[in-house]
Formats: C-alpha cells, structure tokens, sequence
C-alpha cells in the first residue's frame, strides 16, 4: 500500500490534507478522504492543561 498526503490550505493554525491510499502499483484506489490539523505551541497548550 502506499498513502500519500497533499496540503489543500492552510487557514491561519489549521492545516488542511486531501489524503489517498492506494496499491503499491496504483492500480487500484482503497481508501480517500480529508484531514484537518491544528498548529499548536506545545509550550503554550502545557501551561494551561496544568492549570
């Protein structure tokens, strides 16, 4: 199998990925779909979980 990923847009923090997986030999497409992704500064997300 082989999945590929390709950045549609980004909207600020938010990242937007068009994604395929498909057979080795692309002969055939198995599974395709959206995922969105949000920046986050770890630094930042740690502070509030903690308080």
């Amino acid at each position: 199998m082989r999945a590929q990923a390709r950045l549609r847009r980004v909207d600020g923090r938010r990242l937007f990925f068009d994604v395929t997986v498909a057979q080795q030999d692309g002969s055939a497409e198995l599974a395709r779909g959206t995922v969105e992704r949000v920046v986050v500064d770890r630094t930042r997300f740690t502070a509030a979980a903690r308080s």
